[in-house]
């Protein structure tokens, strides 16, 4: 079962070092804002949600779905949004869904570089992001099919990673501001990686969410990629 298109929806992010906040009413966005804040989101956000649901006259308990980007993305970011959820939607009884980055970068991707109906089905659609050591989180969907989980990869290794996904003569269109990392040489690849294709963005968490099956707040958890170097054996 889908989320109710007449529900009223909030839907942040707060991933990356770009925090947004989107309203949704009868499946119409009502308003969005963004904030550039660094690693500070658990400081901002509450503040960016209550503004933005005051002018829009939404109370907490007038919401019916929250949904939220779950990662994978800064620690801390995605710690701040998925705890602000699960936090609200516990106390209002809201229902939940969580959304992946690497999936909210790359909503579209196939349309916004005009990828011919007939190629489609064999186009590479890549959602990457940054990471702070040398690699970038990475995904790969094959007409609409998850053929490769989000993981954190090597930059130098992912050459051969992009061979595990299809042959050297495969399309690629890669989206996320990582992308522009990574050596294309003998790949064929679009690169999408100017808004809304750059970031994740709470509009578009909610454009899918409204998709998706709401969840419970016990399910909805952080999708990290790869363990926080704190959870790292210790030499």
């Amino acid at each position: 079962m889908q989320s109710d298109q007449s529900a009223r929806m909030v839907a942040l992010d707060t991933s990356t070092e770009l925090g947004s906040i989107a309203l949704v009413s009868d499946g119409r966005v009502l308003l969005t804002r963004e904030a550039r804040v660094s690693n500070a989101h658990g400081e901002s956000l509450m503040v960016l949600v209550d503004a933005a649901c005051k002018e829009a006259g939404f109370r907490p308990r007038d919401i019916d779905v929250w949904a939220c980007g779950v990662g994978p993305g800064s620690f801390t970011g995605v710690r701040v949004a998925v705890s602000t959820v699960k936090g609200i939607a516990f106390a209002t009884g809201a229902k939940v869904v969580g959304v992946t980055s690497l999936d909210a970068v790359s909503h579209g991707a196939l349309d916004a570089a005009k990828v011919p109906p007939e190629e489609r089905r064999s186009t590479v659609v890549l959602g990457t992001g940054v990471t702070m050591k040398g690699e970038i989180f990475v995904q790969a969907v094959i007409d609409g099919v998850l053929v490769r989980e989000p993981v954190a990869c090597k930059l130098h290794a992912m050459p051969d990673w992009l061979l595990t996904v299809a042959g050297p003569a495969a399309k690629f269109v890669a989206c996320g501001e990582a992308a522009k990392l990574v050596d294309w040489t003998g790949f064929t690849v679009t690169l999408l990686t100017d808004p809304p294709h750059d970031l994740p963005r709470a509009e578009v968490i909610a454009a899918l969410a409204a998709t998706r099956t709401p969840t419970t707040v016990d399910l909805l958890e952080p999708l990290y990629a790869r363990l926080p170097e704190i959870s790292g054996p210790k030499r």
